[in-house]
Order: C-alpha cells, then structure tokens, then sequence
C-alpha cells in the first residue's frame, strides 16, 4: 500500500465497495440511487485528505519560498532581503572582512610567487609598478572595490566594463565602470559554457535567448551589445536550472527570512486586533421606562463611541467634529460672493470673521446656506490625491476626505465615500 491509499484510505474504501459487488441487484434503480442524500464514493474518494495539504503546498510556495519569474525578480528579491536589520548587519561584516587595507592603505596587493622573476629585479620592479599604476592610479581600485563586493554579495553578481580611449588604445584600460546588474543578460555557448555575447537593455524585458535575437539586438537602439573582452563578468557560481539562474548570496537566506516576515506581520495583527480595551460599564437607569431606559443607554453608548479628533494646538484628544483636510490654496465659493482660499478661509476664522458657504442637507437633499463653524490647518506633510471633476477641475484632498455621492440613478439618497474609493461611475451632489 503506498503513501496515497494509505492517506485517503482508498484501499480500504475499495475493499469495501468489492464487498458490496452484486448484492441487491435491479433492488434499486440508477435514478433512485442518484436522487439519494450522501456524498458518494467517487467524490470521497477523490478529495478526501488532499485539500489541506494542497492548500499548504500553494502557500509555502508563494510566500515562504517563492519562485521567481525572471532573474530581475530574483535581484529585485535579493535587495529587499538586503534591507532587513539582520541580514544587512551579516552583509556589512562580510564586505568589511573582504576589503580591509593592509599596513600601506591599499586593498590588493601584488606577490609574485614565482622564485625566477622575483630573482629579478628589474622584472619585479616593472610588474610591481604597472600593478600600482592600473590598479591605484587609473583605476581607483581602494574606493570601488567596496560597492563591487556589496553588489556581488546582495545581487549575487557584478558586471563592469573595461573602458578603453579609442583614440589611444595602446594605453589600455584607464578606468573600469561598473553597470546596473538588473539591466544586464548575456548569450553563451552551452558545449564550452563560454560567453558569446553581453547585453545592456535599456528599456523592456531580457529576450535575446539565441542566434536570430542576437541579430534583431545588434540593431535594437534599446539593447547595447558587448563583445566578452570589453565586460567582466563575476557571478557567486551556483546555478538554478542554467547558467543564467544564478542563486546568489542570499539564496539560502530566502525561506528564513519570508518566514520572518510572515512571523513579524503576524504579530503585529494579534497585537492590533487585541490591543484595544474592552470595558464594561454598568449603566443606572433606575425606574426609567423600558423605552427611555434603551434611548438612555443608547446616548451613553454614542458618547464613549464618538470619534475623537486630535488637536494640534493643545495637543489633547477631543470630541469635536471631524475636520478633514483640503489643500490649503483651494478656492472656496462664500455665499457673499467671494472665493477665498481655504488658507484666507482660515485667517478670517482666526479674526473672528463669521463667513457661510453652501452646504448640503442630507434630510432634505437640498443645497442650504452652512456656517463655517470651525477651520484650521490640521495635517502637515500628508500625503494626498487629486480628484478630476467633469469641468476639468480638480480637488487636492487626503486620502480619507469624504465626498457626498448619489446613492444610485434615481438621486433620492446621499452617502458618504472617502477619496481612495471614489470612482468614475460615482456622481458627486451638486445641486437638486
């Protein structure tokens, strides 16, 4: 019995269908045995037991250790790893250790093991001095070295170009620059494993996979083509399926590190869903009525359900109307003719200037004279989301501001919707 029947018992189920052959034949016809209540053998038998294990399975590889789709993804993975406090400290250690400068200040140095040229003087002091020459004075090596070893140990590999002056290409390379590894692909040959060409996509995605793309790319102004001697190419050396799947440094941290993140967002939901205070309150309504008694408790309840608003001058948490946020320079129309700035608006208030502007009554749906009761600047810095009207004019507005729209086509009802959820098929209340 393998692992399959002996998970949905299907060996037994058989036996036990075998049990039943011929017993009680043309006793019950087809239809009848169809038209009963009961699950039925076949689909008992096909679903029972796989259902939480498939479940399992869809979510391990989605969340815990998910597939990439393309090597952009899998760098676009690697950098967000590389941003946790716990593997960006293992990170820093590692580029420190590699590049630490010796007694005279530099990170490479040059030893020549071979006992015959370094017999040699005048041999050991030219190779001694080209070294120096190329690698500290042309180029630079001390301060790129650093950020080469962070993109091999968070990208899992570096690509950097040999540049040559074409006008003097005795001189060889004067300077090396290193580019983007999310940009880069490269064609190679899969019998020798050498690298056939290297390409830079400017814009688009990577598509060059063979011989006829190659030379649709040589003519692409979006992709750069490289010959192998102008690119140096240094991968981490473990491979997916190809070459080209290259799992990098962080490869192994990948399951830890999403089962980490699965942890921390959990916890977070417990503590928010848990965190508010549950209190009970016993309410005195001596010898109310039964009706006034609930109409009691019910304004109780709406005193401590009240939405409290923050006040930014006093800093105290009060039961004052809501006020929400509108940019500060939107025009306003004042039933005295005037359009101010919500800004203006503010001042005049400030003064003590009683100013009235049109508002919406939603017993009646009608557009009434309001008075501006209060205003003031309540959100600094906040994010917000500009709403286009049909007249081509917009509002700039936060995220939660809400918005007066009609219920439905016949206009007999109004309901509030914030900002972020307003819609193109919403129509906004104007006018009755």
């Amino acid at each position: 019995m393998n692992w399959f029947d002996r998970l949905t018992g299907r060996s037994t189920l058989d036996e036990s269908i075998k049990s039943f052959a011929n017993k009680g034949d043309g006793a019950v016809s087809p239809k009848k045995v169809d038209d009963m209540s009961g699950e039925g053998i076949e689909n008992l038998a096909g679903s029972y037991g796989l259902v939480g294990l498939g479940s399992f399975n869809t979510f391990y590889d989605s969340n815990i250790n998910k597939a990439f789709k393309n090597e952009q993804d899998r760098i676009r993975s690697y950098r967000e790893m590389a941003e946790a406090p716990e593997i960006a400290d293992v990170i820093e250690d590692s580029i420190n250790e590699s590049t630490m400068e010796n007694d005279d200040g530099n990170i490479l140095n040059f030893v020549i093991t071979d006992g015959d040229i370094s017999s040699n003087k005048n041999i050991t002091e030219t190779l001694i001095k080209e070294f120096n020459d190329l690698f500290y004075k042309k180029l630079d090596i001390n301060n790129k070295i650093p950020d080469f070893m962070r993109s091999y140990m968070v990208d899992g590999r570096v690509f950097y170009e040999r540049i040559i002056k074409e006008s003097s290409p005795s001189l060889g390379i004067f300077n090396i620059k290193k580019l983007p590894a999310e940009t880069m692909d490269y064609l190679y040959d899969r019998m020798t494993g050498k690298v056939i060409k290297y390409f830079q996509y400017l814009k688009g995605e990577h598509n060059i996979t063979s011989a006829t793309s190659l030379a649709q790319a040589e003519i692409d102004k979006d992709v750069i083509v490289f010959n192998p001697e102008q690119i140096g190419f240094i991968d981490y050396g473990q491979y997916g399926q190809t070459r080209k799947h290259i799992l990098g440094y962080l490869e192994k941290a990948k399951v830890p590190y999403n089962q980490l993140k699965l942890l921390e967002t959990s916890v977070i939901i417990y503590r928010i869903v848990r965190s508010p205070e549950r209190l009970v309150f016993k309410i005195d309504t001596g010898n109310m009525p039964k009706d006034k008694a609930f109409k009691f408790v019910e304004k109780i309840k709406t005193r401590f359900t009240k939405k409290q608003s923050y006040n930014p001058s006093s800093g105290k948490l009060t039961q004052e109307p809501e006020i929400l946020c509108i940019r500060k320079n939107t025009e306003i129309p004042l039933l005295d003719g005037r359009y101010l700035t919500l800004e203006n608006i503010i001042n005049e208030h400030n003064e003590g200037k009683e100013n009235w502007v049109y508002s919406i009554n939603q017993n009646t749906l009608k557009i009434e004279p309001g008075k501006i009761i209060n205003a003031k600047i309540t959100r600094e810095n906040e994010k917000l989301i500009r709403i286009w009207l049909t007249n081509d004019n917009y509002i700039d507005t936060t995220y939660d501001h809400k918005f007066c729209v009609w219920k439905d086509d016949t206009k007999t009802g109004i309901i509030e919707v914030e900002a972020q959820n307003l819609t193109t098929e919403m129509d906004l209340v104007e006018n009755v």
